[in-house]
């Protein structure tokens, strides 16, 4: 996976960013758009598409209307999007809003994947600390924009910093 220090150009990167929703847009054409954005048309960009929408579990919808699905399925279409332009890293902020605890591990899951099967490095902004402890390799703790912490999930868990800013209890106590 690239690391921080590596050099990496603008067409390397992926924020997720709101989805398309005007006109009934679909599913479909949000994954396509971002996917002609990199410069790829044709059939592989099709190709590509449909390998993305897949891979986020959403070619049963790729022609419904974004609009018009809950939740769940708006955070994979972001997932979508990251995929199909394969970028070397991709930044997602908080995409477990709004989500139940089982569809919050369903979406880790796929993060996962997205560094594993696609060796795509991931920045994840989340408050969702389940989320984060079982997808993140390294976790980065803030506290008023300041690093308090950073380490494995199991370092970040034992962390008496952490303990005190999240769990309200006393470093000196813990």
């Amino acid at each position: 996976r690239p690391r921080f220090h590596e050099s990496l150009a603008a067409s390397d990167l992926f924020g997720a960013v709101a989805l398309f929703e005007g006109e009934g847009m679909s599913v479909y054409e949000n994954v396509l758009t971002v996917q002609e954005h990199t410069g790829k048309g044709g059939a592989s960009a099709r190709e590509a598409v449909e390998k993305a929408l897949e891979f986020a579990h959403l070619s049963d919808v790729a022609g419904s209307a974004v609009r018009t699905l809950p939740a769940k399925e708006r955070r994979f279409i972001e997932v979508a999007r990251a995929v199909v332009g394969s970028p070397k890293v991709v930044m997602l902020d908080e995409p477990a809003a709004g989500l139940d605890d089982a569809e919050s591990r369903e979406l880790a899951h796929l993060i996962r994947r997205l560094a594993d099967e696609w060796g795509m490095g991931v920045l994840l902004v989340e408050h969702d600390v389940g989320l984060v402890m079982s997808t993140c390799d390294r976790v980065v703790v803030l506290e008023f924009g300041q690093v308090i912490a950073s380490g494995t999930p199991r370092e970040i868990r034992d962390d008496p910093a952490v303990k005190s800013a999240y769990l309200g209890q006393d470093a000196d106590d813990v």
